[in-house]
């Protein structure tokens, strides 16, 4: 019986050469539903707020926001700089604050009900407006905990530069 294992590397010998004509990959993709996926996920972060009593999250890591809200942009310069954010009260809607122009990406995904421009208060962003863009940034804050969680004012923030 020929060995039919695949072998992934950058270069094959003739001993090791994957035979394509039995290697058929099976792609499932099309079975997946990704809007009951995004919801589950979604549904758990809840859950955790309200077994931890907390009235919202803030979620700065970008593999915390793609896990609760299955969206991504420029992951990498996100680890970098955490200035793209989500805001998740334990009910009401779920606003991502994006960069500039990035808004249309999200039109379909059902975990998003609103993105907002994202406020920038770190000093790479700002220079000298830090401050004031920081203050912004809580003034927003302290709204949307007063819109969507005034029963609840606890809230968990996953990381935040300093």
């Amino acid at each position: 019986m020929q060995d039919i294992r695949r072998k992934i590397g950058p270069k094959f010998g003739e001993n090791t050469k994957v035979l394509q004509s039995k290697f058929k990959p099976k792609i499932y993709e099309d079975q997946i539903d990704f809007d009951r996926l995004r919801m589950y996920r979604l549904n758990r972060v809840r859950e955790q707020l309200i077994k931890n009593d907390l009235g919202a999250c803030i979620l700065f890591d970008p593999i915390n926001i793609r896990y609760a809200t299955d969206t991504r942009n420029m992951s990498v310069f996100s680890f970098h700089l955490m200035t793209r954010y989500v805001f998740i009260p334990a009910s009401g809607p779920v606003i991502l604050f994006e960069y500039p122009k990035c808004e249309h990406i999200y039109e379909n995904n059902c975990t998003i009900d609103e993105v907002r421009s994202v406020i920038n208060w770190d000093f790479f962003s700002q220079g000298n407006n830090v401050s004031q863009k920081a203050s912004e940034w809580a003034k927003t804050v302290d709204e949307l905990m007063k819109k969507y969680s005034s029963d609840n004012k606890n809230l968990a923030i996953d990381v935040c530069d300093p």
